[in-house]
């Protein structure tokens, strides 16, 4: 004899449906919660990197640029500080830094 397969009652469909909610709320969870945790973890490795940047030595920089004007040509350079002993040099174009003086602690 053929076995036909075993529907089950009313209320055990029920209970099954009536538990989707609570699976799909307890899913909702835990990825809300992993995002949570990979956002928290990057933006302190992003604070530390951060960190270390700020404190690559003595050296400060401050770059600038000049379009030009009628007759002269376009214009580039910088200004170096050394944070340390206060002297402050510039570099136009390609030339050679000159120092130009120095600033108080």
């Amino acid at each position: 004899m053929i076995e036909i397969s075993r529907i089950p009652p009313d209320n055990e469909r029920r209970r099954a449906v009536n538990k989707l909610p609570q699976v799909f709320a307890a899913l909702i969870a835990v990825c809300v919660f992993t995002l949570l945790y990979v956002a928290m973890s990057s933006a302190g490795n992003t604070a530390q990197d951060a960190k270390a940047q700020v404190n690559n030595g003595p050296f400060q920089v401050s770059a600038w640029s000049h379009a030009g004007s009628p007759g002269n040509g376009p214009m580039r350079g910088a200004y170096i500080i050394d944070s340390e002993t206060g002297r402050v040099w510039e570099i136009i174009n390609d030339h050679e830094p000159k120092e130009i003086g120095s600033v108080r602690k």
